[in-house]
């Protein structure tokens, strides 16, 4: 698949691909415990069977089962693309202020970026872009990210509720990364280019702190990345 797609020029070379059931499908990756304590960003490919589906569905998320600690980007049925996070019971979301209109099963890159050192503004970007924010879901977060304690892992595909999956995805991720960084609207774009492109492009692997393919020649679901 190759052609123009807004800012972002998709050149999608796919070989294998897990796609996920829908119904209890998903990845284990990590806490990041001290990840989500200060400026990160969330990056990956995501093609859904229904980008409105009945109920929300999970790109990446967890939740320590008290919402003292949580993340989480996903779509819900009116197709609005969501970021949420907590940190000792205080949260915020960023919210695209209308369905983006993304067409079923195809491929879409998502980012979703946090700056600040304990406050800090959420951001999203489809397929390269950054998105308007709903007014009242403008991720602006108040709260200090430095009391993140929370040790439950990160789930691909679904929520991780302290341990219990839901909000099952349906449909396939690839070229999942998390940088200890905000990265630029620039790099996000590079990384919207196409599926794992390489780490050396875009944004420098210094602030690459986990890399999961997904897709390629086989099946990876390993972190790729240096800290692996």
């Amino acid at each position: 698949l190759e052609g123009g797609l807004d800012d972002a020029i998709i050149n999608v070379n796919q070989d294998a691909i897990y796609d996920l059931d829908g119904t209890d499908d998903y990845i284990s990756l990590a806490a990041f415990q001290t990840q989500h304590r200060g400026t990160f960003s969330y990056a990956m490919w995501v093609n859904m069977d229904d980008w409105t589906p009945s109920g929300d569905e999970m790109f990446f998320g967890t939740n320590n089962g008290t919402d003292q600690d949580a993340i989480a980007g996903y779509t819900d049925s009116g197709g609005n693309i969501k970021f949420s996070y907590v940190s000792n019971g205080t949260g915020k979301s960023a919210h695209t202020a209308s369905n983006p209109g993304l067409g079923n099963g195809t491929w879409n890159h998502l980012a979703f970026t946090m700056s600040g050192t304990s406050t800090g503004a959420m951001k999203i970007y489809i397929n390269g872009v950054e998105q308007t924010l709903d007014g009242t879901h403008d991720g602006a977060f108040a709260g200090n990210k430095a009391l993140w304690t929370s040790a439950d892992e990160v789930f691909v595909g679904a929520y991780d509720n302290a341990g219990t999956a839901s909000s099952f995805l349906e449909g396939k991720i690839a070229d999942v990364r998390l940088y200890t960084a905000v990265l630029t609207a620039a790099e996000i774009q590079v990384l919207a280019s196409r599926i794992n492109v390489d780490t050396a492009l875009g944004p420098g692997t210094g602030s690459l702190y986990g890399y999961w393919p997904i897709a390629g020649t086989r099946i990876d679901i390993t972190d790729n990345s240096v800290n692996s």
